[in-house]
C-alpha cells in the first residue's frame, strides 16, 4: 500500500514536470516567433507601406488553399463527410476569408500606426472579430453534428447563428463602455533608420498590457476582475455593467462572458488553487 502511495505521488511528481516543460517549451516558441514578427516589421514593414497588410493577406490565402486541398485529401480517404463539408465550408466563403484577412490586417497596421486615433474604433474591430469567430464556431459544430446528431449541438449553433446581431451589438456597446473608463495609452515607441537614412517610429509591443482573468476578488471565472484589473476600474462596476447588459440582451451576455471566460487565460502570476 505504501510503494503504491508512494508511486502514485512519484507519478504525480512526473506529471507536473512534464506539464512545467511543456509550458516552458510554449514560452520559448511563442517569444521566438514574437521576435521574429517585430524583426520582419522592422525589416520590410516601412519598405511595403500599406501593401504589408494586403500582401499577408495573400500569404493567408495561400495557406487557406493548402489546408482547403488537405482536407479534400483527408475527405477521399476515409470514411467520413466531415473533412470534404468542411472544406466546402471554406470554398463557399473563401471571398468572405480573404476579406476578413484584409480587414483584420489593415487594423492592426493602422492601430500600430495611429494609436491614439485607432483607439476609439477598436470596440468595433473587436465585436467584429468576436462575432466572426462565434459564425465560424458554430459553422463547424454544425458540420460535426452531421455525424453526432445531437439536437442540443444543433440547437446551441443555430442560436449563436441567429442571434449574431444581438451579440454584435452587446459586444459593442461593452467595448465603448469600457473605452470611457479607459486611460490614454501612454507613447512608447522606437524609431531606426533604414540604409538610405530615413527614420521611422513604431510601437514596442512587449510593453502592450494583456487581458488576463483575475483571482483576486474573483466570484466565478475572474472575468469580470480582470476587465476591471486591465482598465483599473472598480470589478463592482464591471458587474454592474455586465449584469444590465445581460438582462437587456435576454441573456445573451451570458453566452458572451461563457466564451470569454474560456478564451481569456488565467493570469499566471495569481494564486488559482
Amino acid at each position: 500500500m505504501t510503494e503504491r502511495i508512494g508511486y502514485g505521488k512519484d507519478f504525480d511528481a512526473r506529471l507536473k514536470d512534464f506539464e512545467e516543460e511543456i509550458e516552458s517549451i510554449g514560452k520559448r516558441v511563442e517569444r521566438k516567433v514574437e521576435n521574429a514578427e517585430k524583426r520582419f516589421r522592422k525589416r520590410y514593414e516601412p519598405k511595403f507601406g500599406l501593401l504589408n497588410p494586403l500582401l499577408w493577406g495573400l500569404v493567408g490565402l495561400f495557406l487557406l488553399s493548402l489546408v482547403i486541398l488537405g482536407l479534400d485529401v483527408i475527405g477521399g480517404r476515409i470514411d467520413s463527410v466531415i473533412p470534404t463539408e468542411l472544406g466546402i465550408f471554406l470554398v463557399d466563403n473563401l471571398a468572405l476569408f480573404f476579406g476578413l484577412m484584409l480587414f483584420f490586417n489593415y487594423s492592426t497596421y493602422f492601430s500600430r500606426k495611429y494609436p491614439r486615433s485607432f483607439r476609439y474604433i477598436s470596440p468595433f474591430i473587436t465585436a467584429v472579430g468576436m462575432i466572426v469567430m462565434l459564425w465560424i464556431l458554430a459553422n463547424i459544430f454544425l458540420i460535426l453534428n452531421i455525424e453526432v446528431n445531437l439536437s442540443m449541438i444543433e440547437s446551441a449553433a443555430n442560436f449563436v447563428i441567429d442571434n449574431l446581431r444581438t451579440i454584435f451589438i452587446v459586444a459593442l456597446l461593452i467595448g465603448f463602455l469600457f473605452l470611457l473608463v479607459q486611460k490614454e495609452p501612454r507613447k512608447d515607441k522606437y524609431s531606426y533608420k533604414n540604409s538610405r537614412g530615413y527614420e521611422f517610429n513604431m510601437n514596442r509591443g512587449e510593453n502592450m498590457k494583456r487581458l488576463y482573468r483575475s483571482s483576486k476578488d474573483k466570484l466565478l471565472g475572474g472575468l469580470c476582475a480582470g476587465i476591471a484589473e486591465y482598465f483599473d476600474v472598480d470589478p463592482v462596476l464591471v458587474r454592474i455593467i455586465w449584469v444590465i447588459l445581460a438582462f437587456a440582451s435576454l441573456g445573451t451576455a451570458i453566452l458572451i462572458y461563457i466564451i470569454l471566460w474560456i478564451v481569456v487565460p488565467r493570469n499566471p502570476e495569481h494564486d488559482w488553487d
